[in-house]
């Protein structure tokens, strides 16, 4: 599965698996992918909860929504992260 937030002109991907109902497994985290560019509204808007370290801890996805540039957290699901790292630690 994948779910995509516009950060100026990128469009940095997130590529998951689904580990239960309020879980996931990050696989990858990039601005280099193709799918993310050409399918960006038929995926959902993320927002990645992440600490001090930027370590992330859980995302946030909600429907997209071609006015809305970020995730509202009052709007989304969480899904806590099982496999957590640095953000840039996710590979491209």
């Amino acid at each position: 599965m994948k779910a995509t937030i516009k950060l100026i002109s990128s469009i940095w991907t997130l590529e998951f698996e689904m580990v239960s109902a309020d879980e996931i497994k990050i696989l990858r985290y990039s601005r280099d992918d193709p799918e993310g560019y050409e399918k960006e509204d038929q995926f959902p808007r993320l927002m990645i909860d992440e600490d001090a370290e930027r370590t992330v801890l859980g995302v946030y996805f909600m429907p997209f929504d071609p006015f809305k540039c970020w995730a509202n957290i009052s709007d989304s699901v969480y899904y806590k992260v099982i496999n957590p790292a640095h953000i840039f630690s996710y590979g491209s």
